[in-house]
């Protein structure tokens, strides 16, 4: 057969072997850091590594459907963004992407940095009701939402209140005028409504 295609045997093996680094390369872009650990372990059993190789396998398809047919701009998540996640580990935070680039995706939130793949955190944030659950900007004043707690460099800490995302403002108590938006104000820092509602203690 190697005769008939027209090269010797050690091209063939050569053409081969960088056959199979780059399936390697493309299994393991779709794999968390601790999936490829274990799918190079010696030890990790046979059956487990198929498991492995399927997973990745249907977070390929899964990223392709969500591209393709779901909808999902990839230029949405882009290195030195703002993020807002909506899913259940993450719900409310904001991070900033740190790393995107063949598959793998790495945000800085405030107390913990999360390695995962581009492909499982577009699973974690779907939502088949409502759609995607994140947000992402490269200006963070994008990603207030009212509810949220802001301090800024004039007026200190305020709640943001409003119903229309592009005329946000900070309710005032103790200056005038009474409201300021939230686009000419220069952020300190932000607690979203849902970090607060976990954060709070209620007094009963």
């Amino acid at each position: 057969m190697i005769k008939t295609i027209g090269i010797s045997t050690e091209d063939f093996v050569e053409n081969l072997e960088s056959f199979n680094k780059v399936i390697k390369k493309t299994i393991e872009s779709h794999l968390t850091p601790q999936e490829i650990e274990e799918i190079n372990n010696p030890k990790t059993k046979k059956k487990r590594i198929k498991q492995l190789i399927k997973i990745s396998d249907e977070r390929i398809a899964r990223e392709y459907y969500l591209q393709d047919i779901g909808g999902v701009n990839m230029a949405d998540l882009k290195v030195d963004m703002y993020i807002r996640t909506f899913d259940d580990f993450h719900r409310g935070k904001i991070g900033k992407i740190i790393k995107c680039y063949n598959g793998e995706l790495e945000i800085d939130y405030k107390n913990r940095r999360v390695n995962t793949t581009i492909s499982k955190f577009l699973d974690d944030n779907r939502n088949y009701r409502d759609g995607l659950r994140y947000k992402t900007s490269y200006d963070i004043k994008d990603l207030i939402m009212a509810g949220d707690l802001i301090e800024d460099t004039l007026y200190g800490i305020n709640e943001v209140i409003g119903d229309d995302k592009d005329c946000l403002e900070i309710g005032l108590t103790d200056y005038t005028p009474s409201y300021a938006s939230i686009k000419s104000l220069e952020i300190i820092s932000i607690v979203t409504k849902e970090e607060y509602q976990r954060m709070k203690y209620e007094i009963k």
